[in-house]
């Protein structure tokens, strides 16, 4: 099993969350590897981590859980020492996130961290026998509300239907297409599923279809790489798109990952929102925009490119990013007066966040100036793009130019104020 330096379980209470979580680091420890994990569940205290602290003392892993837990004085509080599960790198942590938004508020100290390092596993833990997850409709509300409050993506889902003692294999195995199209709509794969060992005893001695194979291909399927051509989008009067030349030297900027988790403000028809998600293939882009006509070349392009891993966000920025996770890279193409609020909320949530901002008038260009010295921006870049492009006249081509364009690209280093 690929393993990440820090996993995360987190799901709705009752899901099962912490029993997976248990067993995932004796895991961990069986493997030989250094292990421990953090009851961060402050909000539920009938089902605790600490229930297996003889069970996982023997295993050689490291528990660490609020002081008073499982006494009548368990109070919501997390330890000090729960930080060592994002600073000490030679550790494999795991995580028990509480359940819904309450519960993973706590989440919220430590995400900044596992962003930065980028090595982690957010896994939603989904039993459809629950209440409030009776189908992946509602589980997809239930993940968003923990993303919003925990501020960190999930990155994979875990089946784990069950009723408990009276779980069958029939019970696993009739949740496949809950799982499936909870992973449709979210975007996300099925990391595992898992199930107490006599019932694992019982689907391993079942007899399945034979394996099938289906090959399509895909007779207009188009190349990626950064820089698509203006004419691939969508595109409305009055909706502005950042130009194909300019978007390339931002996308290149921003030096996306795989798994990172973007904002693109100001999204326009998102041609910048289709590349991001194209790019971070196993992270989410949020599109946040305010025009109602922008809004709909938006669902069309996203429709248009099948980029499950892009939510749109209607609203103005910085109000409709509140309760957005927090972003490790944000492009501002349009931000309607507010810059220097977005970029203070940016920096809140993520303080290491990479950003790249373009400018057009002269004013703009003197706002991104001084907001580079007041947040105290240590790597910076500017670059002033001057574009021209051929068109036909009769038998000639002409250069005609585009307005020169300024990108700024901001990162603070860790630890800078």
């Amino acid at each position: 099993m690929d393993h990440k330096r820090i996993t995360l379980f987190a799901g709705h209470y009752g899901s099962g969350k912490t029993n997976i979580a248990v067993n995932y680091a004796l895991l961990l420890a069986r493997e030989g590897k250094k292990a421990a994990i953090a009851d961060l569940d402050i909000v539920n205290p009938y089902f605790r981590t600490k229930d297996s602290a003889a069970e996982l003392a023997e295993a050689g892993v490291d528990l660490i859980s609020p002081q008073f837990a499982n006494s009548n004085v368990d109070l919501p509080a997390l330890p000090a020492e729960a930080y060592r599960l994002v600073e000490d790198k030679s550790l494999f942590a795991v995580m028990d996130i509480g359940g819904d938004d309450r519960g993973a508020y706590a989440l919220g100290r430590y995400t900044p961290f596992i962003l930065e390092e980028g090595d982690y596993r957010m896994a939603f833990v989904a039993n459809p026998c629950r209440p409030l997850t009776r189908t992946p409709e509602e589980a997809l509300e239930v993940m968003g509300e923990i993303e919003r409050a925990g501020g960190l993506p999930f990155t994979d889902i875990v089946n784990n239907a069950n009723l408990a003692h009276e779980t069958t294999a029939e019970t696993v195995l009739a949740a496949v297409p809950y799982m499936e199209r909870l992973s449709e709509l979210s975007g996300l794969p099925v990391w595992m599923t898992s199930a107490e060992e006599a019932v694992a005893a019982e689907l391993a001695g079942k007899t399945f279809a034979p394996l099938s194979v289906l090959l399509i291909e895909n007779e207009n399927a188009r190349p990626f790489t950064p820089g698509l051509p203006d004419d691939a989008f969508q595109r409305g009067e009055a909706v502005p798109m950042t130009k194909r030349e300019v978007r390339c030297c931002a996308l290149s900027h921003l030096a996306l990952t795989a798994e990172a988790v973007c904002w693109d403000v100001g999204a326009g028809t998102g041609s910048v929102s289709i590349e991001m998600a194209l790019l971070a293939r196993k992270g989410r882009v949020y599109a946040i925009e305010k025009s109602e006509n922008a809004l709909s070349l938006l669902a069309e392009n996203r429709r248009s490119f099948h980029v499950s891993n892009l939510e749109i966000v209607p609203g103005r920025a910085p109000e409709a990013c509140r309760e957005l996770p927090a972003p490790t890279h944000v492009f501002i193409g349009g931000s309607t007066g507010s810059l220097r609020e977005i970029v203070a909320l940016v920096l809140e949530k993520n303080p290491n966040a990479r950003l790249v901002l373009t400018a057009i008038t002269l004013e703009s260009v003197a706002e991104m100036d001084q907001l580079i010295k007041e947040f105290h921006f240590t790597d910076t870049d500017v670059t002033c793009l001057n574009v021209s492009c051929a068109r036909e006249l009769g038998s000639y081509h002409l250069m005609t130019a585009q307005n020169p364009v300024y990108l700024f690209t901001l990162q603070r280093r860790r630890g800078a104020v």
